[in-house]
C-alpha cells in the first residue's frame, strides 16, 4: 500500500485579489460597518448591492459560460473564517479577522 500524500497547509494570509467578489464583499462589509447606521449585519441583497461597484463581476447574472458570479465566493469566505453567516434569512457580518483584513 502506497502512503498517502499529505498537502501542507498554507501558512500564507489569505488576500483576495483586487475587483474580485471576496474582495468586494469585504470591503462592503468593512465599509457598512464603519457608518453610523450600522445594526451589525447585511442581508444577501443589500449587501450583493453595496458589494456590486467594488467588482468587475455581476454578483447577480453569471459570466458567460459559467455558472460562476462574484457571489459565489462567500461561502470560502464563511470557510476561511472571515465572513460570518447566520440566521434564517442569511445574515452575513464580518468577523474580527476578516475586518482586520478588509480595513489592510
Amino acid at each position: 500500500a502506497k502512503p498517502k500524500k499529505t498537502r501542507k497547509k498554507s501558512t500564507r494570509e489569505y488576500v483576495p485579489q483586487y475587483r474580485s467578489g471576496a474582495y468586494a464583499v469585504l470591503i462592503a462589509l468593512f465599509e457598512a460597518e464603519q457608518s453610523a447606521g450600522y445594526c451589525g449585519y447585511m442581508h444577501k441583497a443589500e449587501l450583493q448591492t453595496a458589494a456590486q461597484p467594488h467588482c468587475d463581476a455581476s454578483f447577480t447574472i453569471p459570466e458567460p459560460g459559467t455558472y460562476y458570479t462574484g457571489w459565489s465566493i462567500v461561502s470560502s469566505l464563511v470557510r476561511k473564517g472571515l465572513v460570518k453567516r447566520y440566521s434564517h434569512p442569511p445574515k452575513f457580518a464580518l468577523t474580527e479577522t476578516g475586518s482586520l483584513l478588509a480595513s489592510q
